[in-house]
């Protein structure tokens, strides 16, 4: 065999020189942010619907939340939606 047929691998792979970048403070504190407000704004999404779309979200505003405000409010048949009347 001669010299050129054998190899080293060091002569047969290139040099990877470049480092990988790691992400900055900066970019994960934003990408955490970013996720945070958009995890709050789907439970406050849900929760609107909850309470303006449903026969039991009527109920809760009607019911329950005025006597955490000390105000008593008395109805005999409640039926339908806030968004769509009740």
């Amino acid at each position: 065999m001669s010299n050129e047929q054998q190899q080293t691998p060091e002569t047969t792979q290139p040099e990877n020189t470049a480092k990988p970048r790691k992400k900055s403070k900066i970019r994960r504190f934003f990408k955490w942010l970013f996720i945070c407000v958009g995890v709050l704004l789907i439970v406050l999404s849900i929760t609107l619907y909850y309470l303006l779309a449903t026969h039991s979200g009527l109920r809760t505003l009607v019911f329950r939340l005025p006597e955490k405000a000390g105000v008593t409010v008395k109805a005999d048949n409640l039926q339908g939606t806030v968004w769509r009347g009740f």
